[in-house]
C-alpha cells in the first residue's frame, strides 16, 4: 500500500489539477469581467471539482497500481516476498481493497456529488445573471445581449426604473414586434429558471416520475395559419414550427429554387400517438363520429414529412424515422447521405472553388463539368481556368458548359448529353445551387 498510495495521490491530484485548468479560466475570467467576490468565484470553481474526479479517481488508481508494482518488480521485491512465503494472493489482497475504495468513491461522486455540484452551479450561475442582468443594461444605448430582443431605455432612475423604453421583438420568424411604454423595468420569473417541471399534458400519480421537460407557452398560431392548426395534431404543429425557424435561419429562399430537389428528413419517437390517445377516449364516450375524421393523417410518424412537404410544397426525397431518442440524429445522416447521393442538392456548395476538385478526386469523380458562367456571381467568382487547372492538376477531366439560369436550350441539353457520354464516370456536375446541373441532367437523361 505504500508503494501504491503516494504516487496514487500525487497522479489524483496532479490530473484533477490539469482537467480543471481550462473549465477554471473559462468560468474565473467571466465571472471576473462581472465584477463578481471572490467568496462566489471560489464557490463556482469548487463545483467543477466532482466532473474532474469522476475521471480522475480511476486513472490515478491506475497510475498508482502500475508504478507501485513495477517499482516492486524491478527491485526484485516480488522474489524476496515470495521466498518468505508470501503469496501473490495475499499481495493483491490490500490492491483489490484500494480499488474497491476507488469504485465506491467515483460511484459517490457520479451519482452524488456530481448532480449536486451541477445544480448549486446552475443555482449560483442564475443568482448571479439575476442580479447583474439589468445593471448591465445602460441609457442611451442598445442592449442585445437578450436573443432575438434589442433594448433601448433613454433614461435609467434609481427609484423608478426605466424611462422611455423601446423594445423589438424578433423572437417570430415572419415578424416584429415592436414595444413602447414610458417607463419599465426588468422582472425575473425564478420560477421559469429551469424547463422541467410537473407534468401537466396528463395525470402523473400513477407513475414513479413526475415531471420532464414540457414545450410550454407554444402557440402554433405564430407559424401556422388558424385552419392548419386545427387539423394538424401536436407533432405536426411542432414539426411545421421547427422547419419555419430553420428556413429563416438559413435564409433559404424556397421561391427562388427547383423543389422538386428539395427533400424533408424528420425523426420522431412517436409520432401523434398523443392524439390518436384523446381520440380513444373519444371513441369510447361518444362512438364513431366522436373521432377525427383527419385521425388517419395525423397519427402515423411520417405524417410529421409529409405536412412539412405539403406546408412548404417540397416535391424531393421524403422520410420519417421512428429511432426513438436516436430519430433526430437519424434524420440528418438521412438527409445528408441523401445530398450526397444527389438526390436533392439544396445544401450543395454554391459555387466549387479550385480547392474542391482535389477533394473531388478524392472522393472517387473521374470528371468535373462547370455549368456556371465566369462572373455570373461578380468578381470573387472563381474563373472557368482556374478551376480546370485544378481539376488537371488532381488528375480530373473537366468541361466548361455555362448555362443561363433562367431556361436550357435544346443545344446545351444535347452537348451535356454528349458530354455525359464522352467524360469518364462517375461525373461531377455544379453550377451556383446545383438546380441547373440537375435540369440538365434530367433533359439530358429523360427521352
Amino acid at each position: 500500500m505504500r508503494e501504491i498510495v503516494p504516487p496514487m495521490l500525487l497522479a489524483l491530484l496532479g490530473l484533477t489539477f490539469v482537467l480543471m485548468m481550462p473549465p477554471i479560466l473559462q468560468n474565473a475570467e467571466r465571472l471576473i469581467a462581472r465584477g463578481v467576490s471572490w467568496t462566489i468565484i471560489l464557490r463556482v470553481l469548487w463545483t467543477l471539482v466532482p466532473q474532474a474526479l469522476c475521471v480522475t479517481i480511476p486513472m490515478a488508481l491506475l497510475y498508482g497500481i502500475l508504478l507501485g508494482l513495477g517499482r516492486l518488480s524491478a527491485d526484485r521485491e516480488f522474489v524476496a516476498l515470495q521466498a518468505c512465503g508470501v503469496s501473490v494472493f495475499r499481495i493483491f489482497r490490500p490492491i483489490a481493497l484500494l480499488a474497491l475504495v476507488a469504485c465506491a468513491a467515483t460511484a459517490y461522486e457520479t451519482i452524488v456529488a456530481l448532480p449536486d455540484a451541477n445544480q448549486t452551479f446552475r443555482e449560483i450561475t442564475f443568482n448571479i445573471i439575476a442580479s447583474g442582468a439589468e445593471s448591465d443594461i445602460k441609457p442611451r444605448v442598445f442592449f442585445t445581449s437578450f436573443p432575438n430582443r434589442v433594448l433601448y431605455v433613454r433614461d435609467i432612475q434609481p427609484a423608478t426604473g426605466w424611462r422611455d423604453v423601446f423594445l423589438a421583438d424578433a423572437t417570430q420568424p415572419d415578424h416584429t414586434t415592436v414595444f413602447v411604454a414610458k417607463s419599465g423595468r426588468l422582472v425575473i420569473d425564478r420560477a421559469k429558471r429551469s424547463v422541467v417541471g410537473t407534468v401537466t399534458r396528463f395525470d402523473p400519480e400513477p407513475f414513479r416520475t413526475k415531471i420532464a421537460a414540457e414545450v410550454r407557452d407554444f402557440r402554433p398560431q405564430d407559424f401556422l395559419e388558424e385552419r392548419r392548426v386545427k387539423r394538424l395534431d401536436r407533432c405536426s404543429q411542432f414539426t411545421l414550427a421547427a422547419a419555419r425557424l430553420a428556413l429563416a435561419d438559413s435564409e433559404l429562399d424556397l421561391a427562388k429554387e427547383d423543389r422538386e430537389r428539395i427533400g424533408a428528413m424528420m425523426g420522431s419517437a412517436l409520432g401523434g400517438v398523443s392524439h390518436a390517445e384523446a381520440q380513444h377516449a373519444n371513441y369510447i364516450r361518444g362512438g364513431i363520429r366522436a373521432v377525427d375524421p383527419g385521425l388517419a393523417l395525423t397519427v402515423f410518424t411520417g405524417a410529421a414529412s409529409c405536412n412539412l412537404a405539403i406546408e412548404c410544397g417540397l416535391q424531393g426525397p421524403n422520410s420519417t424515422n421512428g429511432m426513438s431518442c436516436a430519430s433526430g440524429a437519424m434524420a440528418l445522416g438521412d438527409a445528408f447521405r441523401t445530398i450526397r447521393r444527389g438526390e436533392a442538392d439544396v445544401c450543395v456548395a454554391g459555387q466549387l472553388d479550385p480547392a474542391a476538385m482535389a477533394w473531388a478526386a478524392a472522393n472517387g469523380f473521374k470528371s468535373v463539368v462547370n455549368n456556371r458562367p465566369d462572373f455570373e456571381g461578380g468578381a470573387d467568382q472563381p474563373t472557368s481556368a482556374a478551376i480546370e487547372a485544378a481539376a488537371k492538376a488532381a488528375g480530373l477531366r473537366y468541361a466548361f458548359l455555362p448555362v443561363a439560369p433562367a431556361l436550357q436550350s435544346a443545344e446545351e441539353i444535347a452537348r451535356f448529353a454528349e458530354l455525359l457520354a464522352e467524360l469518364p464516370k462517375p461525373i461531377l456536375a455544379f453550377c451556383r445551387s446545383g438546380t441547373r446541373s440537375g435540369k440538365l441532367y434530367r433533359a439530358a437523361t429523360s427521352g
